[in-house]
């Protein structure tokens, strides 16, 4: 164990790229619905409390080191999508949608026209900006040609609730829904012109489908209700059952590319793949809430928002080591499961505003990944560690902080065991 010691204290400088989760502070109880950033520093998020029947939108200009109310409102809020950095929609119940023509900071309402609850809105990616579709409650689908100023009521063919919508390019979109309950009889609506005509496809699970991703033109994934997941790699002329680790109720799937994808769900559920979703590892749970929403901005940042106000942020960057010494307003606890496989949670706690570094090591004292490199207010805070492609063994983790004036810091090593 001394050999051990004296290899871990004779650390090696390193900068490398490095992952994980962390819970950030909304600084709101309420419940939340969508995430969007449109920067690496600047995103947005909507919710609200069901039954209170308000809405809020918050935004971050700090990667959500903190989060400013911009909108309250008496509707809930459920949908975001941008066309640009400065230009974008949200929507919500009894027909409310809002637009923003300078990122966020200021929201107007719109006419919808309508009363019904809406759920979900998308402008396609490749179109001009001006074209947009949101969905909603008995089968709501609403089209604009002009940014917003009108909206267009167009015939879907059902009257269940339509819960997400996503196109791919200009022509090429698919919504999704269900019963709103626990229950079955799901939805899935196609559309290959642009949302003239919308076409049902049929769904190999009998449970109401929450979230939808397009990837391209043919293939795709939509989550739902008792954990159901399904793709199809035709263009949805087949969709086939997804065999997923737990059992829960999902309600949102992101892509960040062909290979990686994100899928969240109840009881702080987030499970990925990297083989296109052929097979998905279970992260470590952060959060007992409900995960409405999952979305990366690259694959270097992403966030994940709920119940409660909780927000999750997903960072991927480079940072090196520090000299510290220790002071008593900092703590480092043990990681959460001890031994673990495949993640674990790391937990420690801020007494004041200050630079943090989280980076485990292995038995050479090497770096091998970094958690946390940024600036934090006082607080608690969880991160996963993720095990990666790392043999069995022994690994040390440490926490370092220095305040920006230089009068405090601190360093404490732990040490956990991987164990596969």
């Amino acid at each position: 164990m001394k050999a051990i010691f004296f290899l871990f204290v004779m650390l090696i400088q390193n900068d490398l790229c490095y992952s994980g989760w962390a819970i950030q502070n909304s600084g709101t109880q309420a419940d939340l619905f969508d995430v969007l950033y449109l920067t690496e520093t600047t995103g947005i998020v909507v919710g609200g409390k069901v039954g209170d029947e308000y809405g809020i939108i918050l935004r971050t200009t700090n990667a959500g080191q903190s989060w400013d109310s911009v909108y309250g409102g008496s509707r809930l809020l459920r949908g975001i999508a941008f066309t640009d950095v400065n230009t974008g929609f949200v929507v919500g119940n009894t027909g409310a949608i809002l637009k923003t023509t300078n990122g966020g900071i200021n929201w107007s309402q719109l006419n919808s026209g309508t009363t019904q609850h809406l759920r979900s809105v998308s402008f396609p990616p490749t179109a001009t900006g001006f074209t947009g579709f949101v969905c909603g409650f008995s089968g709501m689908m609403l089209k604009t040609e002009d940014g917003g100023a009108n909206w267009i009521t167009q015939q879907t063919g059902v009257t269940k609730v339509l819960f997400s919508i996503h196109f791919y390019d200009a022509v090429t979109g698919i919504s999704v829904g269900g019963d709103n309950s626990l229950g079955d009889q799901p939805v899935i609506l196609k559309t290959t012109n642009g949302g003239m005509n919308w076409i049902s496809q049929t769904s190999p699970l009998p449970f109401a489908l929450r979230g939808i991703f397009l990837i391209d033109q043919n293939n795709s994934f939509a989550a739902g209700n008792d954990n159901a997941l399904i793709r199809t790699s035709n263009g949805g002329s087949n969709w086939n059952s997804v065999t997923l680790p737990g059992s829960r109720y999902l309600r949102d799937v992101y892509f960040q590319n062909n290979s990686t994808g994100y899928v969240c769900g109840n009881f702080g559920y987030i499970i990925k793949t990297t083989d296109g979703g052929a097979t998905w590892d279970t992260t470590a749970s952060l959060t007992t809430r409900y995960l409405e929403a999952i979305h990366f901005l690259n694959v270097n940042s992403g966030s994940a928002v709920g119940h409660g106000g909780t927000i999750l942020k997903y960072t991927f960057l480079t940072g090196a080591l520090n000299s510290n010494t220790v002071v008593k307003d900092f703590n480092l606890s043990q990681n959460f499961p001890n031994p673990f496989n495949p993640s674990t949670v790391l937990k420690y706690e801020l007494g004041i505003e200050a630079g943090v570094t989280l980076k485990v090591f292995d038995l050479r004292g090497n770096v091998i990944k970094t958690l946390v490199n940024m600036k934090q207010q006082p607080g608690s805070y969880s991160v996963i560690f993720d095990k990666g492609d790392l043999p069995s063994g022994v690994y040390f983790y440490r926490l370092r902080v220095n305040t920006e004036d230089g009068t405090k810091s601190f360093s404490q090593t732990k040490q956990m065991m991987l164990l596969k």
